[in-house]
C-alpha cells in the first residue's frame, strides 16, 4: 500500500513537471478530461490517479509511469558525458586499461603457476550485478502485482435512507444512497455505477420522494463524513429521475 509520504512525493513530482510544462491545474485537468479538484488532490498527496490516467499523465509530462510512481526522474542508461570542447564522449571511446603483467624469469626446472586474479574478480562482479538485477526485477514484478490488486475498483452501498427525519442537513422528501468505493476509479466508472443504482432503487421509492441523491465516498466513515464531504454527488429530480449533476 502506498504510504502518505510516497503519495505526497508523487503529488509534488506531478506538480513540478506540470509547472515545467507551463500548465495550470485547470489546463492540465482539461487535457485529462477531469475537474481541477482531482488534480489538486493528486498534488496534495490525498490520492493517486487511476492506471489509465497514469499513462495519459506520463505522455503529457514526457516521463514514464515508473517515474511517476517513484516521484522522481531516473537517469537514462544511455546517458553520455561531455568533454570541455563540447563533444559527446561515451565510455566505449576510452581504451580499456589492461591489468599489469608481472614478468617471471624462466628458470630451468622451475615451473611457475599463472593466476588470472583480475579476470576472476571481474567474473565475480558480473555475477553479483546479475544477481542484483534479477532481485530488482522480481521485486518490481511483485510490487506491480500487488499494486494491480489494490487498483481493482470496488463499490458497496453503506446506507440508504429518507432525509429530514434524523438530521436537518439531509433534505426532506429526498432518498439518499451512501456508496463506499475503493481502488482506482474514474468518472466513467462512477457514472456507470450511479446509473445501475438508480435503476435498482427507482421502483422502491415512495410517492412523496422528490429527489434521489447518490453520494460516493472513498473509505466512508459515518462518524466523520457528511453530505458535504463526498467525492461525487449525483442528484435525480422527480420521476423519471433525470440526472441533475
Amino acid at each position: 500500500m502506498t504510504s502518505t509520504k510516497e503519495l505526497y512525493k508523487i503529488g509534488q513530482f506531478i506538480k513540478e513537471e506540470r509547472i515545467k510544462k507551463n500548465l495550470t491545474q485547470e489546463k492540465f485537468a482539461q487535457l485529462l478530461y477531469l475537474a481541477p479538484s482531482a488534480v489538486s488532490k493528486w498534488e496534495n498527496g490525498k490520492n493517486l490517479p487511476d492506471l489509465a490516467k497514469l499513462v495519459e499523465i506520463s505522455k503529457i509530462l514526457d516521463c514514464t509511469v515508473d517515474e511517476l510512481l517513484a516521484g522522481e526522474r531516473r537517469p537514462s542508461e544511455n546517458t553520455k558525458t561531455t568533454d570541455q570542447a563540447g563533444e559527446d564522449i561515451s565510455q566505449d571511446s576510452f581504451p580499456v586499461a589492461m591489468p599489469p603483467q608481472t614478468l617471471v624469469p624462466e628458470d630451468e626446472g622451475i615451473q611457475t603457476e599463472s593466476t588470472s586474479t583480475p579476470a576472476l574478480e571481474h567474473s565475480a562482479n558480473l555475477r553479483i550485478v546479475k544477481g542484483i538485477g534479477l532481485t530488482a526485477l522480481i521485486f518490481v514484478t511483485l510490487s506491480l502485482a500487488v499494486f494491480g490488486i489494490l487498483c481493482i475498483p470496488s463499490f458497496q452501498v453503506k446506507n440508504t435512507f429518507y432525509g429530514g427525519s434524523e438530521d436537518a442537513m439531509w433534505s426532506e422528501n429526498a432518498f439518499y444512497i451512501i456508496v463506499d468505493y475503493h481502488g482506482w476509479v474514474d468518472n466513467d466508472m462512477i457514472i456507470k455505477h450511479c446509473d445501475s443504482l438508480k435503476e435498482k432503487y427507482l421502483d422502491n421509492l415512495n410517492e412523496n420522494t422528490d429527489t434521489m441523491t447518490i453520494l460516493f465516498y472513498r473509505s466512508y466513515n459515518p462518524a466523520k463524513d457528511s453530505c458535504y464531504t463526498m467525492d461525487y454527488e449525483f442528484v435525480f429530480f422527480q420521476h423519471p429521475f433525470n440526472s441533475a449533476e
